[in-house]
């Protein structure tokens, strides 16, 4: 029973969490569970640059069908850049009848996550010129 509790109040402490987390993602992108929305390996790519901004800009140009290479390119660029360890694999994230809690559990490290490598900032406000020529330009 008393484990039961336990898993129970990390399940809800873990949303919480992510919702919070979930409302810093990319405009067009949303997540309301932690099983289906998570299969097409979108939200992963999109969860990697709102923790890490320059991580994976390309995510709203990847291929909602090409759901392996997209799980794979998020994991990957999570244990690059982040540090975050592949504790699920592609083939499980992509799987419909995944488990909600390992979900969780890796979105609760991505959430912790720092970067640890530099990173160039995807959105182009941000980016700085220097240079010949480019003082008057601006």
């Amino acid at each position: 029973m008393k484990e039961r509790r336990m898993a129970c109040q990390l399940r809800n402490s873990c949303k919480i969490g992510h919702l919070t987390l979930s409302r810093n993602l990319p405009e067009g992108k949303s997540v309301r569970n932690f099983t289906t929305d998570w299969n097409d390996g979108l939200a992963l790519c999109a969860m990697v640059e709102a923790v890490a901004p320059g991580l994976c800009p390309e995510y709203n140009s990847l291929d909602p069908n090409a759901r392996l290479e997209n799980a794979r390119l998020g994991l990957d660029r999570a244990e690059q850049g982040l540090g975050v360890p592949k504790i699920i694999e592609a083939e499980d994230l992509v799987n419909p009848n995944i488990d909600e809690l390992s979900v969780l559990t890796y979105v609760s490290l991505l959430k912790n996550a720092t970067p640890t490598i530099d990173l160039v900032p995807s959105d182009p406000l941000k980016i700085k010129i220097y240079g010949p020529g480019t003082e008057t330009a601006w």
